[in-house]
């Protein structure tokens, strides 16, 4: 018996996320991975993750602690260390996490 299943687009569930960028969550086997989109001059919320988390950008161009990330461009946030985001072109990117991990963001 296979393990794969396939999850249609039609069925994700877009929803602004602590940051507040549109974010759909995949959780499943320990692993969140979240897909973030948003426009030219949308700005993330500065934010922590408790266990840290890497980010692939997918599309598009951001800035994060003021370097760019572009198609093919990956990042890295050690566990409890601050950062944001601000989308330079319509962007999407991926960040995978511990589902154990929690999200603080700064107000």
């Amino acid at each position: 018996m296979s393990g794969y299943k396939h999850l249609k687009a039609a069925d994700f569930a877009w929803a602004k996320s602590e940051t507040g960028l549109e974010t759909v969550r995949f959780e499943g086997d320990g692993v969140i991975m979240s897909v973030v989109k948003g426009k030219k001059g949308d700005i993330g919320k500065e934010h922590s993750h408790s266990e840290g988390s890497y980010m692939y950008v997918v599309q598009g161009k951001i800035e994060v602690d003021n370097q760019i990330l572009e198609v093919g461009d990956a990042g890295y946030c050690h566990n409890g260390g601050q950062y944001g985001c601000r989308f330079l072109e319509d962007s999407t990117f991926v960040v995978c996490r511990s589902s154990s991990d929690e999200i603080t963001t700064k107000d």
